[in-house]
């Protein structure tokens, strides 16, 4: 009977300390969990900050090439005919050149 109730001692001692490792472990698991979560929101947060700026460059190049097309249509009504400056005269590209 006293063989068995050390036995048990010694299995309870033993239990104990795997269920202290453990907890010590989910604490180290939770802590992790945290930074991760936090590592995430930041991340997201730099994500969209990159999209919107993605959206305005895109914006900015669209209404560029807007502006580029409208120019090629000028251009294209003026014959392509170039003014110099100081003499408004309308040459034609080869007398430009």
């Amino acid at each position: 009977m006293l063989a068995e109730r050390e036995r048990l001692r010694s299995e309870n001692s033993a239990l104990r300390r795997v269920l202290e490792s453990l907890v010590n472990e989910r604490r180290g698991l939770e802590e992790r969990l945290a930074e991760l979560e936090a590592l995430v929101e930041r991340l997201s947060s730099e994500v969209s900050e990159l999209e919107s700026r993605c959206e305005a460059l895109s914006e900015s190049y669209l209404q560029v090439l807007e502006a580029d097309r409208r120019l090629a249509e000028e251009l294209d009504r003026l014959g392509y005919k170039l003014a110099v400056l100081c003499n408004y005269t309308l040459m034609e590209i080869g007398e430009f050149l």
